[in-house]
């Protein structure tokens, strides 16, 4: 948003009613980016807490079995005709492809090839 503001741009949403050149729409979108960063460190703990259960239990079905109990899904999203879908209970295929991704030991895999991640540099656009 600094980087807007100093070029004297406002950002105006077409989908929410906010405009960053209010205090009023500034407010909003600082909200909006708390609860986003909220979400992003709740997914980050999640599957922190899904790879400690299974080093736990050493096992794909009695982890997949526990996160069912705790009434953890896969995510839920809406279709292109609007149609919400609950996200589906864990089971031992995609609780492997989920514990062997090589996201979450900072690979990237593209086109079947496995690249080291880069660091990310804050940008004024996400602190």
């Amino acid at each position: 948003m600094e980087t807007l503001d100093a070029q004297r741009v406002a950002f105006v949403s077409v989908t929410q009613q906010f405009n960053t050149a209010t205090s009023m729409g500034r407010l909003v979108l600082h909200i909006l980016r708390s609860f986003a960063q909220f979400e992003r460190e709740m997914i980050a703990e999640r599957v922190r807490e899904i790879i400690d259960l299974y080093l736990r239990e050493r096992s794909l079905i009695a982890t997949a079995a526990e996160l069912g109990r705790r009434g953890w899904t896969l995510k839920s999203w809406v279709t292109r005709k609007g149609r919400a879908r609950q996200g589906r209970p864990f089971d031992k295929c995609n609780l492997f492809g989920l514990l062997t991704n090589v996201i979450y030991i900072g690979q990237v895999n593209y086109k079947g090839t496995i690249y080291p991640g880069k660091v990310r540099r804050p940008s004024p656009f996400n602190p």
